[in-house]
């Protein structure tokens, strides 16, 4: 599918280097590690894994 001629081809969401951590310490526990994500105009983004996975946090993490 091709974009509209007014859409360029800059980012929408840009995530670098993104970390979720709970707890603190030895008890911490890393949800999420330096990941890295770049979003298009046009492109369609889902996110898999099973459960325990992270894939909540990863989305808390976006902005609204």
């Amino acid at each position: 599918m091709a974009l509209p001629a007014s859409v360029n081809n800059t980012d929408l969401l840009t995530l670098q280097n993104v970390t979720k951590a709970y707890g603190v310490g030895p008890k911490k526990n890393i949800a999420i590690c330096e990941v890295n994500l770049n979003i298009r105009p046009g492109e369609f983004v889902g996110l898999l894994g099973p459960p325990g996975a992270a894939s909540r946090p990863c989305c808390g993490s976006l902005p609204d």
